[in-house]
């Protein structure tokens, strides 16, 4: 678990890995200032994490990964707070339906209401290519276990797909939703 202290490091982490992904950018308002809306996308998405979820870091401070319980979610004031910081300062009231029908249709794909559901993994972009990445897939993989939860999650970035399938993840749905979202779950 990440120290407060250190929330900030992760926070960069997750903001430089997305920055070019589809998806975070279908999200988040394009205009000047896109990079501050994926910071404040990445603080939301930690921040729903530590109470809904689990922030996992590694000990090296390289990688992170966002896990959220989607059956623990509950609504409170603070939450209400969160989601109208996401809406007025990441996704604009212009997205706003686009967005929460691009969440209804990822929310239909999850099979099961108590799952472990990977938001978002990162690793330093100085340090990528080191197996950083997969070693702490396989943490998160033994620790859904361990939790009797299924491990679902949904990428934009292609190009990852063989890593996953090499995890022992499978493609099990794909959307077209102005880019392709493949939905993926773990096979044990």
């Amino acid at each position: 678990m990440a120290t407060f202290r250190s929330k900030a490091h992760f926070i960069d982490i997750l903001t430089a890995a997305f920055q070019d992904n589809q998806s975070v950018n279908y999200i988040v308002q394009q205009d000047n200032n896109r990079m501050i809306k994926i910071r404040r996308l990445m603080e939301y998405s930690y921040s729903i994490c530590e109470r809904f979820g689990k922030v996992v870091t590694t000990e090296d401070g390289h990688c992170c990964a966002l896990i959220l319980f989607p059956d623990q979610k509950k609504f409170s004031f603070g939450t209400l707070v969160l989601d109208l910081r996401l809406i007025l300062g990441v996704t604009g009231m212009q997205n706003l339906f686009k967005v929460l029908k691009r969440e209804r249709l990822i929310n239909q794909q999850h099979q099961q209401k108590s799952i472990y559901y990977l938001w978002f993994i990162a690793v330093d972009p100085k340090h990528q290519q080191e197996g950083r990445g997969s070693d702490l897939l396989k943490t998160l993989i033994a620790d859904a276990s361990n939790m009797q939860r299924p491990f679902y999650l949904e990428t934009s970035t292609l190009k990852n797909i063989p890593w996953y399938e090499k995890n022992g993840f499978q493609v099990f749905h794909e959307l077209d939703i102005g880019y392709r979202l493949l939905f993926l779950r773990h096979i044990p």
